[in-house]
């Protein structure tokens, strides 16, 4: 029975990352307790376990992007609270609850386009020769845009924005064209980087100090693949990543309708808006803290996730780790600008508190394996073992390019969790080659 039982294990370990459904798949139920007020409301009227990750999360993309006037210091720079999530799994699977997290921003995006109109219509009844056209107003910039167009936007608004787009083929295709490559638009958004235009017809240049740009991408496994085809591309490192593949049963749609979710969300989006108003009419700025503890424990944390993804990914992973850092970071200002006040004092000062940190490490903990589950299909495309199972591509990874004894392989494999018998079938294959008694060695 037992032997019957490891082998329905490493059948499972052995399928396609688009197939499989990793350990520990959902976020720890500890996340969802004592949570900020706003997040508590969004959460709270969802009971299906999927619909509850996805919304949460992408609510805390659509959150970071409406924090203005905030920031924290790391590595010696200002960071806001932007966060860029990517949201992975079939079609049909349920990512259309996203929908309802894009609404907690409406209100603000609603402003500004009523801002707009009014301005455009003062200029149409101004008898002035000397006016000047008024510029167009957005909080959500669309995808399927050029890049001279997403960067004129971005900067009407400020250089603040927030880019939600729930077919990451409509990105992955502006991106493909001449006149729409702003990948490195993106990637410079990340970390705040300044972004300059040139545009060719005339000497009119758009720059951007310092742009804050939040985004919330979803889409197929395929489609990741087409926005990012290798590792080397550094929108990989940039997002963190949720993936999941529903059960394969029709879903109950008359389950639950006693919440009328518009109205719910109508309300949200008022609050939020609140929340930004409040924030953007700040004086100074208001900055982010870690307390000497949570540091310490921030740096070990890290410490040991460089460790463990240069063991099972390699050297080409480290950016990935690297900014996963930023991204926790993130997601503590976050959780922690949500407890303000609007009708208090502008603080000088949020510190974090160790509730707070403690949520975010534990989302932090799901977004990993999420993102170290994107990266090994990602690596694979390109590689001669595209074929292996995530567990198996780690093994190879792991193991010396040089020759090594199989019960060598057996100690790394024990450290990473996974079996002799998928080791052995691993050595067994057409990747390595047997040099000697028990000594392996990979096939170049």
């Amino acid at each position: 029975m037992l032997e019957k039982f490891d082998e329905y294990k490493d059948a499972e370990r052995d399928r396609t990352p688009e197939e499989s459904t990793p350990e520990n798949h959902f976020l720890d139920k500890s996340v969802f307790k004592d949570l900020p007020d706003i997040l508590n409301d969004v959460c709270r009227v969802f009971s299906d376990e999927i619909e509850k990750n996805l919304v949460f999360l992408s609510s805390l993309t659509v959150l970071s992007g409406c924090m203005p006037n905030v920031y924290g210091v790391y590595d010696r720079d200002k960071i806001g609270a932007n966060f860029f999530l990517f949201v992975v799994a079939p079609a049909s699977s349920g990512k259309g609850c996203l929908k309802w997290s894009k609404t907690l921003a409406q209100s603000i995006h609603r402003t500004k386009r009523e801002q707009y109109k009014q301005l455009e219509k003062a200029y149409k009844e101004a008898d002035d020769k000397d006016k000047v056209y008024p510029k167009q107003l957005l909080h959500y910039i669309p995808a399927n845009t050029s890049a001279s167009a997403f960067i004129k936007a971005f900067q009407n608004n400020g250089g603040c924005g927030t880019l939600f787009c729930t077919e990451a083929d409509t990105l992955s295709g502006a991106l493909k064209q001449d006149w729409g490559n702003f990948s490195d638009v993106l990637r410079c958004a990340f970390h705040h980087e300044p972004i300059s235009q040139l545009r060719k017809n005339n000497d009119d240049c758009n720059e951007i100090e310092k742009p804050y740009l939040s985004i919330l991408l979803s889409g197929t496994p395929n489609q990741v693949h087409n926005l990012i085809p290798n590792p080397e591309n550094g929108l990989l490192s940039r997002f963190g990543f949720f993936t999941f593949q529903s059960k394969p049963t029709m879903k109950d749609v008359f389950a639950d309708d006693s919440t009328d979710l518009d109205k719910h969300f109508e309300h949200l989006q008022n609050k939020v808006e609140r929340l930004y108003n409040y924030l953007n009419d700040a004086s100074q700025p208001i900055r982010f803290i870690f307390t000497l503890e949570q540091k310490a424990d921030f740096l070990k944390t890290f410490e040991n996730g460089h460790t463990e993804f240069h063991l099972t990914l390699g050297l080409e992973s480290i950016a990935s780790i690297r900014r996963l850092g930023v991204i926790m970071f993130r997601l503590c200002m976050i959780l922690s600008v949500l407890r303000l006040n609007v009708n208090d004092e502008y603080p000088g000062i949020i510190k974090c508190t160790d509730q707070d940190y403690q949520t975010a490490k534990s989302i932090l903990e799901t977004l990993k394996r999420h993102t170290t589950k994107i990266f090994i299909s990602i690596q694979k495309g390109g590689h001669k073992s595209k074929d292996l199972s995530p567990e198996k591509y780690k093994i190879y990874k792991a193991l010396p390019d040089g020759e090594f004894k199989r019960k060598e392989a057996v100690e790394i494999c024990k450290k990473m969790g996974l079996s002799d018998r998928t080791l052995d079938r691993l050595l067994k294959g057409e990747y390595f080659e047997k040099t000697g008694y028990g000594i392996f060695k990979k096939v170049n």
